[in-house]
């Protein structure tokens, strides 16, 4: 789920999702699958299943919802945008078990094709 817990720790951090959306890992984007490099904001991101934005930080939350009714928000959401039910079931999927690794509270980063628990900076 979008949230902005440690935003500003890392250089290039940004939230244009709404705190609490529900977020998923679309992937690279056309440009990265098209030349290889990873010099966009899809290589950092993750996306909102509601308002299509992207965010560099998510939360694992413990929901009122099961995987079925998560593929089904996510679907919605992307039937919005013109993907293809069976890719939105397959980011579904993978975001749910992304989330599994860790302990509710945990918040995420992604580089790439890595996720990562985020470490709070010492002040």
């Amino acid at each position: 789920m979008a949230t902005r817990k440690t935003q500003g720790s890392r250089e290039g951090d940004f939230s244009r999702t709404i705190e609490g959306e529900l977020v998923f890992d679309a992937g690279p984007c056309t440009g990265v699958a098209d030349d290889g490099e990873w010099d966009c904001e899809c290589s950092i991101a993750f996306r909102g299943v509601a308002t299509g934005e992207l965010t560099t930080t998510a939360v694992v939350a413990d929901l009122p919802m099961r995987l079925k009714e998560y593929q089904e928000a996510v679907c919605d959401g992307l039937a919005l945008k013109g993907v293809c039910s069976d890719c939105a079931l397959e980011c579904a999927r993978a975001a749910w078990k992304l989330a599994m690794r860790w302990p509710t509270g945990t918040v995420i980063e992604r580089h790439q094709t890595r996720f990562a628990p985020r470490q709070r900076q010492q002040s």
